[in-house]
């Protein structure tokens, strides 16, 4: 087993249906995970570490022009 990778999830005592993971020297992890996502990054863990699990980003929206923010638009004449 590489020591690099977490070996268990652990439910946190003090956040209700909160998860953590926990490393063989025994530190847990500072972020809180739902039951399916920690058990999800425990089975895939390389893959989460490098990111390589993250959609890519949407491209942005068109923005709305500043001079239109605030103002109802008319719809005919």
């Amino acid at each position: 087993m590489n020591s690099d990778a977490p070996i268990k999830v652990i439910k946190d005592k003090y956040v209700p249906l909160m998860f953590r993971l926990q490393w063989a020297n025994g530190d847990l992890s500072s972020d809180y995970y739902n039951e399916t996502r920690a058990n999800d990054i425990l089975n895939n863990y390389f893959a989460y570490k490098d990111n390589t699990h993250r959609r890519k980003p949407l491209k942005r929206a068109a923005r709305v022009p500043r001079s239109l923010t605030g103002k109802t638009l008319q719809v005919g004449s």
